[in-house]
């Protein structure tokens, strides 16, 4: 997907993002460019980014941004559980079919956990 854009707010429960919920799960290979995404983010369970919401180790995203918050409203005392600016998850590795990677991207959203997420694999970046 190329030259693509969101400006919505985005809500759900997993595998949510301003622009693509989920991004190259599966094994394919998928790749975004020249793309962002301006809305809130808001998800209650689990995989929340401004610009996607879990991305495969074979995706690829060049040229991106996201600008709006992400919030994790997230109420669970085990299993994993991401948000991210950018990227909800990454899923890194070496790839079935080839290494991803995400380049030139950048993310300038508040990203919120709620404190009811008491899980120890909790985790909120930037």
């Amino acid at each position: 997907m190329s030259k693509a854009y969101a400006t919505g707010t985005v809500s759900g429960a997993t595998a949510v993002g301003g622009l693509i919920g989920s991004m190259g799960v599966g094994g394919e290979q998928a790749l975004l460019s020249e793309s962002y995404a301006t809305g809130a983010v808001m998800a209650t369970n689990n995989r929340a980014g401004g610009l996607v919401g879990e991305m495969a180790e074979e995706a690829n995203a060049n040229n991106v941004y996201a600008t709006g918050s992400v919030t994790g409203a997230i109420n669970a005392s085990n299993g994993d559980h991401y948000i991210g600016g950018l990227v909800g998850e990454y899923n890194y590795g070496t790839g079935s079919i080839s290494p991803g990677s995400i380049v030139n991207a950048y993310a300038t959203g508040r990203v919120t956990l709620a404190d009811t997420c008491t899980a120890s694999n909790c985790k909120a970046g930037g």
